[in-house]
């Protein structure tokens, strides 16, 4: 080889190599992440009311008399046993009073019988008293211990109308709802106070045909709470049957003890259903152009690189990732800053690698 040709050869390689560092300074810089494979929960989204998962209505049991006392408020949390209301007492007191009277005459009378009634069972057999009498001395104690019995009965009645003018809490739980007003007089039946067994909550969720089939008795469920914070819960039951007008089934599920949720709320829920393979890129690097959504890739090509952009199907989207669904594989070098002033083909390259000089 000649020293022309050689001359010749350095110049061509000096001039190739210069119109490659011009290349790199005209291509427009963006910056990089890569695509990270990952595994997603599949979650069913449902709404539906929350509601006290057992409500107890509390009324009194001896109508008749007249509130004297209401001692709770709605939004109380009371225990087992605990004084809600008391009634007027003074006519069953009353009542007491003359049970116990009746029961105390009542022995008498069935005490003296009864001594009259064993005199004459002695005398019986010797035949100083008439057969019919004694017949009729141990008929008369009968019916005297039969009338104590009943004045005892009354008497246990009188006092259990004494005992239930206090209204008891039947279980702990939170008052709920109060149509008590002190100096009404009660109805039989009358409702005083509702009250949340434990103060319970549970979540009535409605749920479709299709999203029942996904669904299944112990699956978590997460809600988001008014000020953003999560609420966990498990599926209890399913209904058995579907509304023939709206064609909705109810997922029911207990809730975790929470101050955020109340009873009445129609909030929105999760349920989590498996898994899923994703592909997690920035959210900033997903563009929307005429309708789809496109996700732009450098490409190299020889000793530069160009951008390429990837139809693709997303998932769930948040502020800092999004999942790719379709379209694009983990390990890409994905352009997230400048992918949107770029076209098919426009050569790139990375804004951390500074372009040579000329």
């Amino acid at each position: 080889m000649t020293q022309a040709t050689l001359l010749t050869g350095l110049l061509l390689a000096l001039g190739a190599s210069s119109l490659a560092a011009q290349d790199l300074k005209k291509a427009a810089p963006v910056t990089l992440e890569s695509a990270i494979a990952a595994t997603r929960p599949n979650l069913v989204t449902l709404a539906g009311p929350v509601v006290a998962q057992e409500e107890m209505s509390i009324g009194a049991r001896v109508p008749g008399l007249a509130l004297e006392e209401v001692r709770v408020q709605v939004g109380d949390v009371v225990t087992r046993g605990e004084v809600l209301a008391t009634l007027d007492t003074e006519l069953t007191q009353a009542e007491l009073l003359q049970a116990q009277g009746a029961v105390a005459a009542a022995q008498a009378l069935a005490a003296q019988a009864a001594s009259e009634a064993a005199r004459a069972g002695k005398l019986a057999g010797t035949g100083a008293i008439a057969e019919q009498t004694y017949d009729q001395v141990r008929a008369k104690a009968a019916v005297l211990g039969a009338e104590l019995t009943e004045a005892q009965a009354a008497l246990k009645v009188a006092q259990l109308k004494v005992s239930q003018a206090k209204i008891l809490a039947p279980d702990a739980g939170v008052i709920s709802a109060r149509s008590a007003v002190v100096g009404s007089v009660l109805n039989p039946g009358q409702e005083l106070f509702r009250l949340i067994r434990h103060n319970q909550l549970e979540w009535r969720a409605e749920v479709t045909e299709a999203q029942a089939m996904k669904l299944a008795p112990g699956q978590p469920v997460r809600i988001e709470g008014a000020d953003h914070s999560m609420v966990h819960g498990r599926i209890r039951a399913l209904a058995p049957s579907f509304d023939p007008v709206t064609r909705m089934g109810i997922a029911y599920v207990t809730l975790d003890s929470s101050s955020v949720l109340h009873a009445g709320l129609y909030v929105q829920g999760e349920v989590q259903e498996g898994e899923r393979s994703v592909v997690l890129v920035p959210s900033a690097s997903v563009l929307l152009r005429e309708g789809h959504s496109y996700v732009a890739t450098l490409e190299r090509e020889g000793a530069g690189a160009a951008a390429k952009f990837h139809l693709v199907t997303i998932g769930s989207r948040e502020a800092a990732q999004t999942e790719v669904l379709s379209g694009l594989a983990a390990g890409s070098h994905v352009i997230v800053a400048g992918a949107g002033f770029l076209s098919e083909g426009s050569p790139v390259r990375d804004s951390a690698m500074a372009p040579a000089e000329k």
